[in-house]
């Protein structure tokens, strides 16, 4: 579980992440959990599913390429052969700017989460694309010691001409 505290307004806010179940918090004005493990509905507690990429850290990478879509594997094979490299943990301000670029071609407001500020958190794990020399799209999870959450997503899909999109998708 990781908990994350801070001042927004005035308000002192927590959000939880991977909870097995949602309890009460004191001394804060606002408490949001995110991926809790049970499906709880609860007095003033209000449940809202939404889609997201969680990875189960305990059961290693063989497991997880094994448990992916067949296209996905494909995908992942294509892009090694288009020259695609994988980072780990680089290039943090970088996809700042791309992320910032990808929201204003989308129309989506922008993303103020103060670990959205370099350096990058511990609690975080960016892994970002880049193709001749420069980044070209990249996933920021949030993460404890058993999962991780995809947080944030973001290409150059949008920016580029239709060859080099597909490259992208």
């Amino acid at each position: 579980m990781l908990e994350l505290d801070r001042t927004r307004w005035g308000f002192k806010m927590k959000t939880v992440y991977f909870a097995d179940r949602p309890f009460d918090v004191d001394g804060v004005d606002w408490v949001n959990f995110q991926h809790v493990k049970a499906k709880v509905d609860a007095p003033d507690f209000e449940r809202t599913e939404k889609v997201n990429a969680v990875v189960d850290l305990k059961k290693g990478p063989d497991h997880l390429w094994e448990n992916m879509s067949s296209k996905c594997r494909t995908d992942i094979r294509k892009s090694e052969n288009d020259d695609i490299e994988i980072e780990v943990n680089e290039n943090f301000e970088e996809f700042i700017r791309l992320n910032s670029e990808f929201r204003k071609e989308k129309r989506l407001p922008p993303v103020f989460e103060y670990y959205l500020r370099p350096p990058l958190p511990d609690f975080c794990s960016l892994f970002t694309a880049k193709h001749a020399g420069s980044i070209v799209g990249g996933i920021l999870f949030i993460k404890d010691d058993r999962e991780m959450y995809a947080m944030l997503a973001a290409s150059k899909r949008l920016a580029v001409d239709k060859e080099a999109a597909q490259l992208l998708a």
